[in-house]
């Protein structure tokens, strides 16, 4: 089991833990993650490139996060 994996989240750093991944259920290329200080992550491209955004500091602690 998990001889064929390899990193995917290389190109970006996470400031925090992370709390949430997810994949789209149709395009296997889009992924998202959320770590607990609400930094998101994603890519349309399977995690050739990356994108971030920060939540606003009111917005809390991120735990999950979707992509559609």
């Amino acid at each position: 089991m998990g001889k064929t994996w390899k990193r995917a989240d290389e190109p970006v750093t996470a400031v925090s833990t992370i709390m949430g991944m997810g994949a789209h259920a149709n395009d296997s290329n889009k992924v998202i993650y959320i770590t607990r200080h609400g930094q998101v992550h994603w890519s349309e491209d399977g995690a050739k490139t990356w994108h971030a955004k920060q939540l606003p500091a009111e917005a809390g602690d991120g735990y999950c996060a979707a992509i559609v």
